[in-house]
């Protein structure tokens, strides 16, 4: 199959831009080990690049992480297909996952998974062996448990993850209401939320607002933290301890950050990838996508379900 080109000169809902996207990923053929514009997704959400410019794709319906090399070769870096829970502290590729959202990656290279299926954060290590770290426990998180080890902790949907580059991984805990911060010692924080479904709190401390179904995350390297509140429709910011709320979308479910602190929400419900400077208006471009990151040759990279695809930009909002 050919590589799928398309130059798209729009206006945007906020200006003038140009942007260019191009296929990296997704067809009517399966594909491991093969080009990834010949590989079967089925419902590609969560996406994250590493430092050596590969791509991770998450595809919750066939219960896998896939992997797409510098070389546009695809192959499955986790789970087995099946849905269920299996595999610690065995290769990932034969353990079991159960509809996997949510990736990140550290700098060494360990990647993260929302595996929300099974309530769980699994860790696969630059060795493919996969691990547990948060999850799977019986006592709920935050409260009295607060600070606990995070194993030992019940999850209840975990829909994303960021890495802050410090040693700490963000949650967001879709129907817990909460974003929680697994900290390097492997305990397990609120940093946002009180387990109520609702609105409230903006201006005030972010472990006492309300959040209603967060989903997208994200963190500068100032650590400021971004949370894609899916229930409020809102986009919400984390400075020190105090909670705001800086841009509306309507389903907010994945964010990703620019060398230049421009913020990119990916918003599904209205079909709308949203850029938000740190001044001035938003800029809206009209196209499907359910999360994004940044990666090789500094592109956005989009998925839409079905497939990945790269985006470049130019002009000026």
């Amino acid at each position: 199959m050919r590589l799928l080109f398309a130059i798209l000169a729009v206006r945007a809902l906020a200006g003038d831009v140009s942007y260019r996207i191009e296929t990296v990923a997704g067809s009517d053929y399966v594909g491991d080990h093969g080009p990834a514009t010949s590989a079967i997704l089925l419902q590609a959400d969560g996406i994250a690049a590493d430092g050596a410019g590969s791509l991770y794709i998450s595809d919750a319906a066939s219960h896998r992480v896939r992997k797409i090399s510098t070389s546009g070769i695809i192959t499955t870096y986790a789970g087995t297909g099946i849905a269920g829970f299996s595999g610690d502290s065995g290769p990932a590729a034969s353990a079991q996952l159960n509809a996997p959202y949510g990736i990140a990656v550290d700098g060494g290279g360990n990647l993260y998974i929302a595996d929300l299926g099974n309530a769980r954060i699994r860790r696969v290590a630059p060795s493919g062996i996969i691990d547990t770290i948060a999850g799977g426990g019986s006592l709920p998180a935050g409260g009295p448990n607060e600070g606990t080890a995070a194993t030992l902790l019940a999850l209840s949907a975990p829909r994303n993850v960021a890495w802050d580059g410090r040693g700490s991984l963000y949650i967001s805990d879709f129907t817990g209401h909460r974003v929680l911060r697994l900290t390097p010692d492997g305990s397990l924080v609120t940093v946002a939320g009180n387990g109520i479904s609702g609105f409230a709190g903006d201006g005030g401390i972010a472990t006492q607002a309300e959040l209603s179904y967060p989903a997208a995350l994200a963190v500068d390297p100032a650590g400021n933290i971004y949370i894609g509140d899916t229930g409020n429709h809102l986009i919400r910011k984390i400075v020190g301890a105090r909670i705001s709320s800086i841009g509306r979308a309507a389903t907010p479910t994945g964010l990703t950050l620019d060398s230049f602190g421009t913020l990119y929400a990916a918003d599904p419900a209205s079909a709308q990838l949203l850029a938000i400077p740190s001044s001035g208006p938003p800029t809206a471009f009209p196209m499907l996508a359910y999360d994004l990151c940044f990666g090789p040759g500094g592109y956005v990279y989009i998925t839409d379900g079905k497939s990945v695809r790269r985006i470049s930009f130019t002009g000026s909002n």
